[in-house]
Formats: C-alpha cells, structure tokens, sequence
C-alpha cells in the first residue's frame, strides 16, 4: 500500500526533462515484486493535460504516458478516492475514468456515479480473497460523486452504509482493506477524530486502514494475533509517493507498507521507507534516516 500520488507541478516537470520512468528508478524493483502493488492516484489522466509548474498551482492532472512510472513500480490496482479527481470537471473525470478502463486498469473509490465510486473491488490471489474500499472523509464537494455524476464517495453521507459493506465483505472476503482520504494534516500526529474514524473501520472488521490523505508521514497501529479483530494495521497517514512537495524533510519522507498474506491470514506488516529527490525521485532511506522515521511515527501513535 503507498500514499499519495500525483504526476503533476514540479513531478511533471522532472518526468518531461529526465523521462517518464524517472520517478520509479529508485524503488520500482522492491515494489513491483510484491503480489499486489497499490497506488492511490488522486489526479486524472487527460490526453489534453499541461505541465504547470507554477508555484500554489492546485489544479492538478497527469499526461497518460506518465502511467509508465506507475506500471514500472508493478501497479495493480488503484484507489481513486483523491480530491482532486474533478479538479478539470465533471467531463474530464469521465474521460479519466474511461482512460482506465480502456487500458483495463482496476479502480476503486471513484466511478461514474455514486453506485460505482462505493463499490468494493475484488480480488484474489494465489487462493487469498480481498475487497479495496475508498472513501473520501473530506472536500471538496465538487469532487463526490452523485447518483448521475462521477467522483468520490463521500463517507460522512454514506457512513452507516460504508461500514455495513465493510461488516458484509469480511463474511465474503479473508482480508478488508479500506483506505481513506482524510483531512490534510501536517504532522505524525493524527487527530483525535481520526484516531475514532480510523479505529470505527478496523472494528468493522477491516484488517488494513490506511490514510491516503497525508503529504507526511503519521503514527502507524500494529496489531496482531491477540487483539480484537486480529492481525493487521493502521496507518493513519502514508506521505507521498510521487509527489513535489520538497519544502520540508517530513514532506519528502514516505512510507510504503508491505504485508504478507498467507491461507487468509495476515502473517506480518513491514513498512518501507523512502524519502524523495529532486521533486520527482524516491530514494530508500539510509539506516539512520529510517530509525529516525520510524521512531517518530511510533511514538506518535495513540494509545490503544
């Protein structure tokens, strides 16, 4: 699982000057070994997009051969519970929506209406069974799907019914993974309503929570055999993965969690780190650079 993504700005920029597999240099052959590689996406592909790199630009899109760097890192799925998949119109995420479908990309978290943005993706895996669920826990509003326009789906509208999915697909499903775009915060801490928020879905029955929100790394919560609901974990923030922002070392630090699955269960949680150059390239963390990030989104973690 990774944060988030977004091929625009200064990234967009570097991928037009150094070529478009710049961003996954570095850390696509960890990546793409893993069985299944997730990316949370939160920007469009347009045919007709343009690199502004023009500084507090926030309408954001990515060029469709970007998606080289993404399939170089071995993406296989991708949530869409960004929001900023609207920032070019309803029209325009019709179009993105059907650039992934055309390339026969699965997605999850947003759709061509509400129906669609909220439903689950399936998945299985040499004899494992999974559901993806995306929501969006924030705004703006343009960017929530409607019962006849695309976007996200919404949680705080659909919360009661978010959670029943979530309660139905562990009777369907070994493993529930749930990933949600969250309010923007910019510290490991996560806030109090998150820490509820977050823990409400993992008591649903989802075995992974990850917050897709977060342009810094936050606290993580391992759990395992022995507590309630079993194995598994929150990450209540990942960072970025291929994202500019290179004004602070917790903005340029990231992480990546890897689990293994086996017979149903889920056996470990490892996380990866990363910190970003040149506004486009992640680079693995030195030993001392991980201790570091580890003990601070550690001690930042709630209590249970």
């Amino acid at each position: 699982m990774t944060g988030v993504t977004a091929m625009s700005r200064g990234t967009a920029a570097q991928m037009d000057q150094r070529g478009v597999l710049f961003p996954a240099a570095k850390i696509s052959d960890t990546l793409a070994a893993a069985d299944i590689t997730h990316v949370s996406n939160e920007v469009p592909f347009l045919d007709d997009c343009a690199t502004n790199n023009s500084e507090n630009n926030l309408t954001l899109c990515s060029k469709p051969t970007y998606w080289a760097a993404l399939q170089a890192i071995g993406t296989d799925i991708v949530g869409l519970s960004g929001n900023h998949l609207n920032d070019f119109g309803r029209a325009a995420a019709r179009e993105s929506l059907k650039w992934y479908r055309d390339h026969k990309i699965p997605i999850y978290g947003s759709g061509l209406n509400l129906e669609e943005a909220c439903k689950p993706l399936l998945w299985k895996h040499n004899g494992n069974t999974f559901a993806f669920v995306a929501v969006i826990a924030w705004g703006p509003p343009n960017d929530w799907a409607t019962a006849k326009e695309p976007g996200t789906c919404y949680y705080y509208d659909h919360k009661q019914e978010v959670l029943a999915l979530i309660r139905d697909l562990t009777k369907q499903v070994n493993v529930v993974a749930v990933e949600l775009q969250y309010e923007e915060t910019y510290n490991p801490y996560p806030t109090a309503q998150q820490v509820k928020e977050f823990r409400e879905i993992r008591n649903a029955g989802a075995k992974i929570v990850s917050g897709v929100q977060s342009h810094v790394p936050q606290a993580m919560e391992t759990y395992g055999a022995q507590d309630k609901g079993g194995p598994g974990a929150i990450g209540y923030g990942l960072g970025n993965l291929f994202f500019d922002q290179m004004w602070s070392w917790d903005t340029r630090t990231e992480l990546y969690e890897r689990y293994t699955i086996y017979q149903g269960r889920v056996l470990s949680t490892e996380i990866l780190t990363g910190v970003l150059e040149n506004y486009a390239q992640p680079r693995w963390t030195t030993p001392k650079e991980r201790a570091a990030l580890l003990a601070e989104i550690f001690d930042a973690a709630p209590a249970k």
